[in-house]
């Protein structure tokens, strides 16, 4: 059955809304969990994904390729912005629940080393446009200032956190100062 097939589009879309719908119930992500919430056999599963850890890493995939509109910032001024962290903010709150949920979950790690991937497509639109500081130096305060807001999420998100919305973005605001104080030299 070829990726172009309609019943392979249909069963690889039940996937995708199975593992969806199984970290909203916050289930355990197993392959039998998956194939059952989407009814399809397991061997139906493994046509489309080796493992569970393969199906995380095209679900991320198909989450962060609707989150495009991050990855157009070209100088540091739009990047290290209000604008920019309310927009991830916006993003976060529109999927809090999964990301919660998700939390919970081994793949949650994975998730995150494929949000640190998509950070370097929006470093490299960036770095050039930095004229007063070291490229290598960017890359780290920009390395920095990612996992700081990653932190931020995460302690935001969890369940037992007494961080509120506000609190985490003015915390973002202020890394996001800071970088940007440095990145133009002030």
């Amino acid at each position: 059955m070829s990726n172009n097939d309609r019943r392979y589009q249909k069963s690889e879309e039940a996937i995708m809304q199975a593992f969806y719908n199984l970290i909203m119930r916050d289930k355990d992500l197993t392959v039998s969990n998956i194939a059952r919430e989407a009814n399809i056999d397991r061997k139906t599963f493994y046509l489309h994904y080796n493992n569970i850890e393969e199906l995380g890493h095209s679900f991320r995939a198909n989450m962060f390729k609707n989150m495009g509109k991050f990855a157009s910032k070209t100088n540091a001024s739009e990047l290290f912005s209000k604008e920019f962290i309310d927009d991830i903010f916006f993003v976060v709150n529109q999927n809090k629940q999964l990301f919660v949920n998700m939390s919970k979950s081994p793949i949650y790690d994975v998730f995150w080393m494929q949000g640190s991937g998509f950070s370097s497509i929006i470093y490299e639109n960036v770095k050039n446009s930095i004229p007063k500081i070291d490229k290598e130096v960017f890359r780290l305060y920009f390395k920095g200032f990612v996992n700081s807001i990653f932190i931020i999420f995460n302690a935001w998100i969890s369940p037992e956190s007494r961080i509120n919305e506000t609190e985490a973005k003015e915390m973002c605001y202020k890394i996001a100062e800071h970088c940007l104080m440095i990145v133009e030299g002030k």
